[in-house]
């Protein structure tokens, strides 16, 4: 019997996390023996701005807006993310997180007209594309001067997902329905952080990873500080 699309998307992301996982272990074996004075823990937060890619709210093509109701979406977001990690020296570290994903979602609204002459809005549907996301990562960072450093990361993220979006059955009312997915993709990143002080630093990220078939692209500013 030939695999369903679902099974093999399961073992490809089967073998993504065994990879990852086996990868960050032998980084965690070589260097555990490591004596560096440069060696820490520490923790912090993030604020992402996120875009995603191809997100389609519309699951059937018949679906028409016609004034005056009114369709808006939006494919861009902020989100968050708390982390905490441990520096093997000044060029290797690991690191694990949990992010809210921004959420991108759509509105179908229609402006009334109520009888003492005033206008209000009433929502007709609505929905969005939410994300929970853990991740672990490896991060390799490099000192350009003594407080200027510039680091490039690699990873991988489980992610669970809830996509709504309109659908035009066949007697042509419309209605939102809500797709949950969960699937684990690999995570990439460079970035460039600055040290404000002995125990705090601040660092600008570019990374990509995907979530349910969807490419997103974050631009995350993050504060880390020492335990």
């Amino acid at each position: 019997m030939p695999l369903q699309k679902s099974q093999l998307k399961g073992r490809g992301s089967l073998k993504l996390l065994i990879g990852v996982i086996l990868g960050v272990c032998s980084l965690i074996s070589n260097l555990a023996t490591a004596n560096e004075k440069n060696s820490f823990s520490y923790f912090g937060v993030a604020i992402q701005k996120s875009s995603f890619d191809d997100i389609q709210f519309q699951s059937t093509p018949e679906v028409i807006i016609i004034d005056p109701i009114k369709y808006k979406e939006s494919t861009s977001g902020v989100g968050a993310r708390i982390f905490t990690g441990f520096n093997f020296n000044e060029f290797i570290g690991i690191e694990a997180g949990l992010s809210q994903f921004a959420k991108p979602n759509f509105t179908v609204t229609e402006k009334i007209t109520n009888t003492d002459k005033t206008t209000s809005t009433k929502t007709h549907h609505k929905g969005d594309f939410s994300t929970l996301g853990m991740d672990i990562r490896a991060i390799g960072s490099y000192s350009l001067t003594d407080d200027v450093f510039i680091r490039a990361q690699v990873g991988a993220v489980g992610w669970d997902n809830k996509h709504a979006s309109l659908n035009m059955a066949e007697d042509k009312k419309v209605s939102v329905i809500e797709v949950k997915d969960r699937g684990i993709s690999l995570l990439t990143g460079l970035g460039i952080g600055y040290g404000l002080s002995k125990g705090m630093a601040i660092t600008l990220d570019f990374e990509r990873t995907e979530v349910a078939e969807i490419s997103v692209k974050t631009l995350s500013l993050g504060f880390s500080f020492k335990l």
